[in-house]
């Protein structure tokens, strides 16, 4: 016998259900309550649906198991997983319905055959009581029509439930509610995933998923081992192990038969596709014996319209069947994510292009260089980190390429690698590779002919586009082998000695975590699991003349030329300067700290921004004067000036921080040992047991060589201080003699 105001779930047993009116025991397999006649309700018996898009032919619940990619989260709420509804009317005034044998109805989520529908829209409301009018539209029926309207309920096991918008491989959109447990646990928002659940609906009829469960997957299928097998056979029997250049290898073949397949003309269009493919061909994750596991690749191409850039794109795509192109043009979620307000969820965090195409791969094309400032961190680990909301991160694990047109033609650069300064910095330090494609001749371009694929050429593409798919479908991690990490680091230092410098920072520290996704990828492409010291050359070969291409060689040397200080480029200088300052002194007398150049230098080397009429005013001089000093400086290569004001270039501010320092080092009395002085001391009228005595020397006491002093010129005293006397040039002369000279001075 229960006590008044409390429930009990109902005991159930195996092969038997009880009935959610009575409780009545009854077959498992029963549709009607054989006591009291009311209809179960539940999942039905048939056919367990397998896309998403099956939402919008829905017929009624139905088990559910596919592949949905989540589009969008909503905030996690608190629901509970099991409720009983309760008769208001249990306690008091419980004799007005003595008849009503109806006191509790009991759902609970972990049930073999809950009621989808009803949490869904409990879900969605936060209300037990829409629960309990969902059972009623489904063929609940109370023999008390009060009961309904005074029914209370009471919940058990609170759990994390968050909503949010998927979509299947055709775009279909759809809701789902994601019931937070150990096998369906959001820690960071999945990108394709395989749910378990139930197709149901929820508030004002939306139809969707209630997901109990779900695993993580690409947006592409996994092939079969046999069919990767043969794939990988295929393509080790095309190979040359005997060939180092790039021209031999696997990769640069596949390229030349795309090239056939899509009909587009110009040796650039076989240089893309490389690229393309050594892209496509990157681990997820890089695992070097320096740190962490890094993200895979990030390209970058760089050509006129003309180069076909983004046809050849999305004809790669098409031939692949996986990845995604996109142009740049910039949506309220942008390249990672967007905050939005949905009606009847509040606001969500609609993914971007980065993690829609989680553990996949997106070519954006002609992305404008600013709206990727703020989206640069997500290529370091992969995790999209949103904050205007609230908190939320999304995974990003995406091979990204990017398509651009240089904002200068090339044949008007000096060099062709300036075309990456329109990039971050810290952005262009993370691209794996650059390539520059260019345009074709006129007569090329329109050559009639058409290139007959073969059926080799058939055969050889479905094997790469086997191994491609494979690569794709697992979030793949790549740690460097012991025995290839020494090749890998000497081929890193012989790129940085060439390429590397900080203005365009290509290849530089980064280069051994390049090379060794280029061997993977070189490997991959080969049939290869195990990459060898071959590979290795070949990613070398690769970056090198790639760096080449675009002439990143001759701008290195430009660079260091303007920013490293050899000690014959600081003698010569320094000579240069000093007689300049000495100049002055000659022609306006005074100390080397009073000349207009020594000012001019003091005052930019002591503010960020040194504009020419405040180092007028400092120096007391004619602007004119300062504009005169400027060019003289910036004739040595050691000043620069734009809209802020003068600045050292890096080369000035190496030489005045040598200059300085060695202007102050003389100033500063050496101090010897206190024993040498204790020596010095020896047969002077002193007291020996003193250790305080610190002088240079007993006569001046430790005055002699402190910077602005020495011995008076006229009675020979330590204390004279430097004084300009006209006729007489600089004299040192101590207060005692001066007042002698105070109207020549």
């Amino acid at each position: 016998m229960r006590e008044e105001g409390s429930w009990e779930p109902p005991q159930r047993k195996n092969g038997v259900k009880e009935c959610p009116s009575c409780f009545a025991e009854n077959s498992i397999n029963a549709v009607i309550c054989q006591k009291c006649g009311v209809k179960f309700i539940g999942v039905t018996s048939g056919p367990s649906a397998l896309e998403v898009g099956e939402t919008f032919t829905y017929t009624g619940d139905c088990p559910f198991k596919g592949r949905i990619q989540v589009v969008a989260l909503g905030f996690p709420m608190s629901r509970y997983t099991k409720l009983n509804f309760l008769c208001g009317k249990s306690g008091k005034g419980a004799e007005d319905c003595a008849e009503c044998d109806v006191t509790r109805i009991f759902i609970g989520f972990e049930d073999e055959r809950p009621d989808p529908s009803a949490f869904a829209t409990y879900f969605d409301s936060n209300n037990p009581v829409d629960a309990l009018r969902v059972l009623v539209e489904r063929g609940l029926k109370p023999r008390c029509g009060a009961w309904q309207r005074i029914a209370a309920a009471e919940g058990e096991n609170e759990r994390a439930v968050t909503q949010a918008i998927v979509m299947d491989r055709m775009g279909v959109e759809g809701r789902a509610w994601f019931v937070h447990g150990p096998k369906c646990d959001l820690k960071q928002a999945p990108n394709w995933v395989v749910a378990e659940g139930w197709l149901c609906k929820g508030q004002r009829g939306r139809i969707g998923v209630l997901v109990r469960a779900f695993t993580t997957e690409s947006e592409v299928t996994m092939p079969s081992p046999e069919a990767l097998e043969l794939a990988e056979l295929y393509l080790r029997s095309r190979g040359n192990p005997n060939g180092n250049g790039l021209e031999d290898c696997v990769v640069w073949r596949i390229a030349q038969a795309l090239k056939r397949r899509s009909q587009l003309k110009g040796e650039e269009v076989v240089k893309g596709f490389v690229s393309d493919l050594l892209t496509i061909a990157s681990p997820v994750w890089v695992e070097t014996p320096e740190g962490e596991p890094q993200l895979g690749a990030t390209a970058c191409e760089i050509g006129p319209t003309t180069t076909a850039k983004s046809q050849r794109a999305r004809e790669l795509i098409r031939w692949l069947g996986a990845g995604k192109y996109d142009t740049g043009k910039k949506t309220v979620a942008g390249l990672t994510a967007g905050a939005e307000k949905v009606e009847g969820i509040g606001w969500i965090v609609r993914k971007g292009l980065l993690p829609s195409m989680d553990l996949s791969f997106l070519i954006v094309d002609n992305m404008p260089p600013h709206a990727l400032d703020e989206q640069i961190e997500a290529r370091r680990n992969g995790v999209c980190i949103v904050t205007t909301i609230k908190q939320a991160e999304m995974w990003a694990r995406c091979r990204l390429k990017l398509l651009s047109n240089p904002l200068v033609p090339f044949d008007e650069t000096m060099q062709k690698c300036t075309a990456l300064r329109m990039f971050d910095p810290k952005l262009v330090a993370r691209f794996t590779f650059a390539v520059f494609t260019y345009g074709v001749s006129t007569r090329e371009r329109y050559n009639p002919s058409i290139a007959n694929v073969s059926p080799e050429d058939e055969e050889f593409l479905d094997a790469a586009r086997t191994v491609l798919l494979w690569n794709l479908s697992t979030e793949s991690t790549f740690k460097v082998p012991q025995n290839l990490w020494a090749k890998i680091m000497e081929y890193g230092r012989l790129l940085e000695e060439s390429y590397g410098n900080e203005d365009i920072p290509l290849l530089l520290r980064a280069n051994p975590y390049k090379l060794s996704i280029l061997t993977y990828a070189f490997a991959l492409l080969e049939g290869e699991r195990q990459p060898t010291e071959r590979h290795v050359h070949l990613a070398y070969l690769c970056l090198d003349n790639y760096a080449k291409d675009i002439e990143l060689d001759e701008y290195t040397v430009q660079w260091r030329k303007m920013h490293q200080l050899t000690d014959e480029e600081y003698d010569t200088m320094k000579r240069t300067v000093e007689e300049k300052i000495q100049e002055e002194m000659e022609k306006h007398g005074g100390p080397t700290e009073d000349s207009t150049l020594y000012k001019f230098i003091e005052y930019v080397a002591k503010h960020a921004r040194g504009q020419r009429d405040e180092i007028a005013a400092y120096s007391n001089n004619d602007p004119k004067t300062i504009t005169q000093r400027a060019n003289f400086l910036k004739g040595l290569q050691l000043l620069r000036s734009d809209k802020d004001g003068y600045h050292f270039t890096a080369k000035g501010v190496r030489f005045f921080k040598r200059w300085f320092t060695e202007r102050m080092a003389p100033s500063m009395p050496s101090i010897p040992p206190l024993s040498e002085v204790r020596d010095h001391m020896k047969g002077e009228n002193v007291d020996h047991n003193v250790d305080h005595i610190w002088g240079v020397t007993p006569k001046t006491g430790g005055i002699e060589g402190i910077k602005g002093t020495r011995e008076c010129d006229v009675c020979g005293s330590p204390h004279g201080k430097l004084h300009l006397i006209p006729g007489k040039g600089e004299r040192y002369i101590c207060d005692k003699c001066l007042p002698d000279y105070e109207g020549d001075i």
